[in-house]
């Protein structure tokens, strides 16, 4: 069976570099080679010797229907620059519930309003991991991944076994720095990076409290509709809601915005717009933190 050559993208700057980093490999089919060999995916190495072709690669998002704005808008970018389709992947097995949000429909079908948390993070395996998972099937599988020269191991993507990761730019030893250089001269970087550190739902648990206020800022409709899913989890017997943030509300936390004037210490609405370097130092945000790291899907 042929191997497959899959690399997914978050709507994130290091998946997307990496898209653009290997589209420049494609007329260097050694590097493939060599790069799959050092990977311990000599098969798959094999099979590009053989035909003396750098393979193929298929792009893919998972699509929870809830992404930011910008993750859709940098999608088209990205496209356009590679000049090939992402594929998008339906959490949805045999296209079921196609009328249905995704999360809305995990959220109260299936998990009765529980909202996903840190502790309950079944939006990243239902919506995110399982449809990739569907999306590769039995096939040899070679998924390359985003993570950087400069960064720890994060959790792989996939735990099926005919699927092997491979980390380009930890065997080309580039880091950060490298991969704004690369986006800077092609795409630009998605326009969230001015308030938040990730891509993904724009009600991600993930957030810190820095990003929500960004969140309120930059998509007042979208704050709302996240208040509004804590709203419709509340039960009058128990008096008990489900919140996005642990020990506040974002009604609170709107509350609490406009009694500061919109501040909170990490990120001031007045300042007017920051690039997104300035804006990811000024609030330490959280792509470094070993003890903060969101769904791998969404950080790369």
């Amino acid at each position: 069976m042929k191997t497959r050559h899959i690399l997914g993208i978050s709507g994130g700057k290091d998946s997307a570099a990496l898209a653009i980093h290997l589209a420049r490999k494609e007329g260097d089919w050694r590097y493939f080679c060599e790069l799959l060999a050092a990977s311990d995916c000599a098969d798959a190495a094999r099979e590009i010797e053989q035909a003396r072709q750098a393979p193929a690669i298929e792009h893919f998002f998972t699509d929870t229907g809830k992404e930011l704005p910008e993750v859709y808008e940098y999608l088209g970018i990205l496209e356009k620059f590679l000049g090939k389709p992402v594929r998008r992947l339906s959490p949805f097995p045999n296209g079921s519930d196609a009328n249905a949000a995704p999360f809305d429909h995990f959220l109260w079908a299936e998990h009765g309003g529980l909202l996903p948390s840190r502790r309950q993070r079944w939006c990243t395996y239902k919506m995110k991991i399982k449809p990739m998972n569907a999306f590769v099937g039995d096939a040899p599988t070679i998924n390359y991944v985003g993570i950087r020269a400069d960064e720890a191991s994060r959790s792989k993507l996939s735990s099926l076994k005919n699927v092997t990761a491979v980390y380009p730019f930890v065997r080309d030893g580039l880091v950060r720095d490298d991969i704004v250089a690369l986006l800077e001269e092609t795409t630009g970087l998605p326009d969230y990076y001015r308030w938040r550190s990730r891509s993904g739902c724009y009600f991600c648990f993930f957030q810190r409290k820095s990003e929500w206020l960004g969140l309120r800022r930059e998509h007042p409709d979208l704050f709302e509709k996240a208040m509004r899913y804590e709203e419709e989890t509340f039960d009058p017997d128990t008096g008990r809601m489900y919140t996005w943030m642990d020990k506040i509300s974002l009604a609170d936390l709107d509350q609490e915005a406009g009694s500061m004037g919109e501040r909170d210490g990490e990120i001031i609405a007045s300042d007017g717009p920051r690039s997104w370097q300035e804006s990811l130092l000024a609030a330490n945000l959280a792509e470094d933190d070993p003890h903060d790291q969101a769904c791998a899907v969404c950080s790369l």
